[in-house]
């Protein structure tokens, strides 16, 4: 049976850097995107895909916090139809230091993991813990470079922003054991300014973006081939625009939906 576990929460790379990301520079929204499948071999048993993903990120004076839900509906070439649902909430401090999560995934509306703790970075130079509630009393060392996923978007925006084109960290995004990974992200040559009359990018009409392509890498294994990619376009603001997620047998295209920019917290 073929499953789809999909870390959007990590979406961007980043490197660390000395000085603050200004918060105000970077929009909280909710994306909605419709999803399909790109390519598939036979191999994967994938005959058809359909979904949806929404991705809501906000900026609150206390930190970040995330939203995510996918839910996708597969035809198999044998067997009976097969529907992932994946639920991630979760918030991360400010200064990037502190992460709580929580991870459900189901298949056919059964709940087939859990995932549920908090992630704490370590002090200069030494390994970070994350401790689990979901499984229950267990704890993970995380390395002393490790960063989250909001800091990790935030500066793969600014990156972008300032010309370069190939960044890359090690990201823990929550889920489980298999949640660490080493990340690069490519970050190709400014797009077009988007079309006014495309009503599905009114809120970011005027603002630079760039095609992005973040490969995943779990480590602690030799591997040269990524677990997964994930390709998106990114504007200014740290907002996706259309993406394409890509496993190593098949593919999925997510075209946006709808798109909303919440106004910036008062703190």
């Amino acid at each position: 049976m073929a499953t789809i576990t999909v870390r959007i929460v990590g979406f961007l790379a980043a490197i660390i850097v000395a000085v603050p990301v200004q918060a105000a520079s970077i929009a909280s929204y909710r994306a909605v995107f419709d999803l399909g499948l790109g390519t598939s071999a036979r191999s994967s048993g994938v005959a058809a895909l359909n979904g949806r993903l929404v991705l809501e990120w906000r900026d609150t004076c206390e930190g970040y916090i995330f939203a995510q839900r996918i839910r996708t509906e597969m035809t198999m070439y044998e067997g009976g139809p097969v529907t992932n649902d994946y639920m991630v909430n979760s918030w991360e401090s400010r200064d990037g230091h502190q992460f709580r999560f929580s991870l459900k995934h189901f298949v056919n509306d059964a709940e087939v993991d859990l995932n549920r703790g908090t992630a704490r970075k370590g002090r200069a130079g030494e390994p970070g813990t994350v401790s689990f509630t979901s499984p229950a009393d267990t704890e993970m060392a995380l390395p002393d470079d490790v960063i989250f996923p909001s800091e990790h978007n935030l500066i793969l925006a600014r990156q972008a922003i300032a010309g370069e084109q190939m960044v890359s960290a090690v990201v823990y995004d929550g889920s489980g054991a298999e949640g660490l990974n080493n990340t690069v992200a490519f970050i190709g040559r400014e797009l077009p300014a988007v079309s006014a009359g495309d009503n599905r990018f009114a809120a970011v009409v005027g603002q630079r973006s760039w095609p992005v392509r973040l490969a995943y890498f779990q480590t602690g294994k030799n591997r040269t081939v990524p677990v997964y990619e994930v390709g998106f376009r990114l504007f200014e603001s740290g907002v996706p625009g259309d993406l394409s997620l890509e496993y190593a047998d098949y593919s999925i295209v997510g075209r946006l939906k709808t798109l909303k920019i919440f106004p910036p917290p008062d703190c």
